[in-house]
């Protein structure tokens, strides 16, 4: 058990992302649990593909980060994940950029099968040491706004045929090179309405981003009941045995007004200062900027290692720093935190966030309704791995306890493991006394035996000097730097 709640079952399927093109991490920095059975290496980010430049000579250009991420791999035989070639696509216009999706948005527009794209990821696959199981790629209809503020020339209906026909060459040019590659799609709260039972076939799985549901709204950012709604929503077109629910190891940042913020989290009826409002809006510590599609206010991602320092172990009303609330949405089954903003009796900034009880009731739900769980970002975690190990219920690394405090009373009674001690101790004190009087009558004895034999007292008295002194300084010389330097060692390679 972890703070009361107990584990859940382990998923079948747990899917990690490593966004290899934000990080520079070097071979002794991951930290990948043995039990992710996919792992998406996220080579491209959303505008590196817009500039013409060809997938295979940007992924070359980055070779020595994936060189740094196989030593690792090469150093733990025993991480058997498949590992998938995640490609980000951009949420905004430039999408047109890349040549597969150029005729989106014209008349009649179609999917254009001249490019090199699709060749060159398959390329990547197979040419790179066969390094890779498959490749994933991201559908940019994420967020809210996605067609009616960031695209002019096309929105996702315009989109949705073509991405299915990206997905389709994608697919043929990738098994041809080898049978046992696989396909998947990193997807949101929406649905692509151009996959059905017979074309979604050539997919895997597709990892739904089930989280950021606040933006552009008035709840939390992962409530259960909304994923429920959107993992039906999505069994329209594909069956849920093929849906991987989305989490993120961490929570969201955001600026709200409220009279009564326990009231409003529960009535999904929380307001979200609009920048127009406060036009530079200011938020507390976070990880790095979400982009509001909607251009309605300020959000910030917070990364599970860095945001859970300001919590207490477990579940109280306090946190480390008081400034911070806590609250639980009991519909919603996620935790949040608050701050009231200095000089406004109505505005906080407003943090919902995944931990052990939210990761149970996702994962409760992922049983019998979705083939398994993805984590959006690895590196999120705390370096014990916490929220991890959670998921895949390791004992030999449980979450901190919360400590439980202890009362004195005149009138308790001891328990049987307090008499059980204080027996002990009695029979302790008196083997104690019976050392002490043994000792004292051996000295004794020594002392007499002493007065009889001055001789003898000057011989030992030279060994003690010249032997005892060589030994014991030999011993701190020799012995004690090959300690230490094994020790340092040790410290280096295991971290």
């Amino acid at each position: 058990q972890d703070c009361g709640i107990n584990r859940p079952q382990q998923p079948n399927t747990i899917v990690g992302y490593y966004p290899a093109y934000k990080y520079n991490l070097k071979s002794n920095d991951f930290n990948i649990s043995s039990s992710i059975t996919h792992l998406n290496y996220i080579a491209f980010g959303p505008d590196d593909l817009t500039n013409g430049t060809a997938p295979y000579t940007v992924f070359m250009s980055q070779y020595t980060k994936f060189n740094q991420f196989r030593d690792y791999l090469v150093r733990n035989p025993n991480r058997k994940f498949q590992l998938i070639l995640s490609v980000l696509l951009p949420t905004s216009q430039d999408l047109v950029k890349i040549s597969p999706f150029s005729n989106v948005g014209a008349i009649n527009g179609q999917y254009n099968p001249n490019n090199t794209v699709v060749s060159d990821l398959v390329k990547i696959v197979t040419d790179i040491s066969n390094s890779f199981d498959g490749i994933d790629i991201d559908y940019p209809n994420k967020l809210p706004c996605y067609s009616t503020q960031t695209l002019q020339q096309f929105d996702a209906n315009d989109l949705n045929p073509t991405f299915v026909s990206f997905l389709a060459d994608l697919s043929s040019q990738l098994k041809k090179s080898n049978s046992s590659k696989i396909l998947t799609v990193t997807a949101g709260q929406y649905p692509i309405n151009s996959l059905n039972s017979s074309n979604s076939v050539i997919i895997s799985f597709v990892n739904i981003q089930a989280f950021y549901l606040n933006i552009g709204n008035k709840s939390a950012s992962a409530r259960i009941n909304d994923i429920q709604k959107i993992f039906d929503a999505w069994n329209n077109y594909v069956s849920k045995s093929k849906l991987v629910l989305g989490i993120d190891f961490g929570g969201i940042v955001e600026v709200v007004t409220s009279s009564n913020i326990t009231a409003d989290t529960n009535n999904q009826s929380l307001q979200v200062v609009n920048q127009n409002q406060i036009p530079n809006i200011q938020l507390p510590s976070f990880d790095e900027r979400i982009q509001d599609l909607c251009a309605n206010s300020a959000y910030a991602s917070w990364s599970w290692k860095n945001f859970s320092k300001t919590l207490l172990p477990c579940y109280t009303s306090t946190n480390k720093d008081p400034q911070w609330k806590y609250g639980f949405d009991d519909n919603a089954k996620q935790p949040y935190v608050y701050q009231q903003q200095q000089n406004s009796p109505t505005q906080y900034y407003y943090v919902s966030y995944e931990d052990f009880q939210s990761l149970k009731s996702k994962l409760d739900y992922v049983q019998g309704n979705a083939l398994g769980i993805a984590i959006f970002d690895i590196t999120k975690d705390t370096v014990d791995a916490k929220l991890m190990n959670f998921i895949i219920g390791n004992q030999n690394n449980p979450p901190q306890k919360p400590i439980t405090p202890t009362s004195n009373t005149a009138t308790s009674q001891p328990s049987l493991s307090n008499v059980g001690a204080i027996v002990g101790g009695i029979i302790g004190s008196l083997i104690f006394v019976s050392i002490i009087v043994a000792a004292g009558f051996i000295l004794h004895r020594r002392r007499h035996e002493a007065k009889m034999s001055n001789s003898l007292i000057n011989t030992n008295n030279q060994a003690c000097s010249d032997t005892n002194p060589q030994i014991y300084s030999d011993i701190n010389r020799q012995i004690r730097p090959d300690i230490n330097r094994i020790y340092s060692d040790t410290n280096h390679n295991a971290f």
